[in-house]
């Protein structure tokens, strides 16, 4: 059957410019090129540095275009002789066979296979080198600025919006209103649904169906649809644009990205990070917890590795799919006979599963002044690897804080009144984990300044020696104005310095108990509540005080039953 058709080498499908997942080895040399645009096919990958394309991989149809058809595992320049002379590339695609890049005016070049014209240079003879994509007709004055690459056929977009495409057109890929290959662009219909939108992007990695999003972040699509991945409630293919169904899960959505899968099956993600998918489900690639096909659009499970994420980018091989998050954490879904879900297993996942080593878990952050204490666990499988340490990340706006090793860090930075979504990632030997499921809080600044003892005004909590360390010691000394005597009092009841917090030794609640410095973690040891002139722990409900009232400076503060006692009365900023 054609559903089941697979070509050599099963796509990784990655849409140039769109940011989708890159195989480790092609990471490395892409960031070897300090790459600006990436690409994989079926069995080469692409990359532009400084405005020249570099390819590496199979090269039996011209495919790495310098010259050639020997292939290569080393990253190797793209002829720059001929038609690329002078030409700064910005954009590149790679498709099954063949690869295509846009230059900064514009223009287009293809090299590799052409056996239905997807060069668009008008002809179906292969080139080892770059040709010109064919700019006499359909594209006459026209100013591309995206290209994407599919199996047999090419497509792109121009400034204002509007759609082309060439190669094959066996079931109506190039939307032009037949199913006649094309070796030079045209046109993508514009009389029926695509009649006075603006497109935004455009994604033909579907071997025989193309997708696009306009400005208002709805989705249409063409061409092949055996298995319903046009969307639009049929299985009816169309060589016109068709409306991807808005009147289920996609009501009131803002669809921001699109990928066509290399198969038989769409996905897009919206402007709030949730993910959607339509079309061939036999081994789970549409992530909705099914193996069931579906001609409209589900929505992709969120119930377990993507709980709290926020996802910005999709993409779709023949039979799975992966995205990414706010934070740079992968997930799959769908097949993984050769272990392309990258979770260490060779079983298909109808859900989202974190790519890579698993993540922290039992996130928590406490907000001071400008800061978040974030605390962790360690994740329980690093997957062979050796833990290298952590970062926490909070979004928005980026901020982090990173450790060797330890399971809390302070991010500093943040702002008053801002809400932060946290999370942490696992550094190890074999990689990163992915993100944790994230804690979130809303920074607030609170009163600061010294606290004064009642009845000796002169006399203020101090953290002895402006330390930050656990278990600094709280004393009294001589108010002094100092960063060491500045003490902020937070809405959740903590009283901090240094983002550390006003703690409890050890939890305990008898009399006597030790007062120091610790990490914050809003627990009850952490507490204190200003009651007629005390400070008291309301799990203990003991008071803060000063057990050598009026005799020593430099004794460190305890708790102790409440008497309202000169020792127990502060002045709070």
């Amino acid at each position: 059957m054609l559903r089941r058709r697979v070509v050599p080498a099963v796509l990784s499908a990655l849409a140039a410019g769109l940011g989708s997942l890159v195989p480790a080895q092609q990471a490395a040399l892409a960031a070897a090129l300090d790459a600006s645009s990436i690409a994989a096919g079926g069995n080469h990958s692409c990359a532009i540095e400084s405005g020249k394309a570099y390819c590496w991989g199979d090269n039996y149809r011209g495919d790495l275009g310098n010259g050639s058809t020997a292939g290569s595992a080393a990253a190797t320049p793209v002829d720059a002789s001929g038609v690329l002379a002078g030409k700064t590339l910005t954009k590149i695609t790679a498709g099954d066979s063949h690869t295509c890049a846009l230059d900064s005016g514009g223009a287009a070049y293809c090299w590799g296979s052409n056996p239905s014209g997807n060069l668009g240079d008008g002809s179906t003879s292969d080139s080892s080198v770059p040709v010109a994509v064919d700019t006499g007709g359909a594209l006459a004055g026209r100013r591309l600025t995206q290209i994407t690459a599919a199996g047999f056929h090419t497509c792109a977009l121009d400034s204002a919006g509007v759609a082309y495409c060439w190669g094959g057109n066996i079931f109506g890929e190039l939307g032009d209103g037949s199913t006649t290959d094309s070796a030079s662009p045209v046109a993508v219909d514009v009389t029926g649904a695509l009649a006075g939108q603006t497109l935004t992007q455009i994604a033909a990695a579907g071997e025989f169906h193309t997708c696009a999003l306009d400005r208002s972040g709805s989705a249409y699509c063409w061409g092949l649809n055996n298995a319903g991945q046009l969307g639009d409630g049929s299985a009816n293919g169309s060589s016109v644009p068709v409306a991807v169904d808005r009147s289920g899960v996609l009501a009131g959505k803002v669809l921001t990205q699109i990928a066509a899968g290399g198969g038989f099956h769409t996905c897009a993600v919206d402007a709030s990070g949730a993910a959607y998918c339509w079309g061939f489900n036999d081994l789970g690639q549409l992530g909705s917890g099914s193996t069931a096909d579906s001609s409209v659009p589900v929505g992709v499970d969120r119930s377990g590795a993507l709980t709290g994420q926020t996802l910005t980018r999709i993409t779709g091989g023949y039979f799975h799919t992966c995205a990414l998050d706010a934070v740079g954490a992968a997930y799959c879904w769908g097949d993984s006979s050769r272990g392309q879900l990258g979770d260490d297993s060779l079983g298909a996942s109808d859900v989202p599963v974190v790519v890579g080593r698993d993540a922290p878990t039992g996130v928590t952050a406490v907000t001071g002044d400008d800061a978040a204490t974030v605390s962790w666990r360690s994740p329980a499988n690093l997957n062979g690897g050796t833990l290298t340490g952590y970062t926490a990340t909070a979004s928005p706006g980026g901020e982090t804080c990173s450790t060797a090793g330890a399971t809390t860090c302070t991010i500093t930075g943040l702002a008053d009144g801002t809400t932060y979504r946290i999370t942490v990632v696992a550094h190890t030997t074999n990689g990163d984990s992915g993100a944790s499921t994230p804690a979130t809080v809303t920074v607030t600044h609170g009163p600061s300044g010294p606290i004064v003892s009642g009845l000796r005004a002169t006399k203020c909590i101090d953290d002895s020696g402006d330390a930050s360390a656990n278990g600094t010691k709280l004393v009294i000394g001589d108010c002094n104005g100092s960063a060491e005597q500045t003490w902020t009092i937070e809405g959740n009841e903590t009283i901090q310095i240094n983002h550390k917090c006003m703690d409890i030794f050890r939890e305990r609640k008898s009399n006597k108990a030790l007062v120091e410095l610790y990490t914050c973690s809003g627990g009850a040891n952490q507490q204190w509540q200003a009651v007629n002139g005390t400070l008291m722990n309301p799990v203990s409900g003991k008071c803060l005080d000063d057990p050598r009232f009026n005799v020593t400076d430099g004794t460190q503060l305890e708790i102790y039953t409440c008497n309202g006692g000169a020792n127990q009365q502060w002045k709070l900023p």
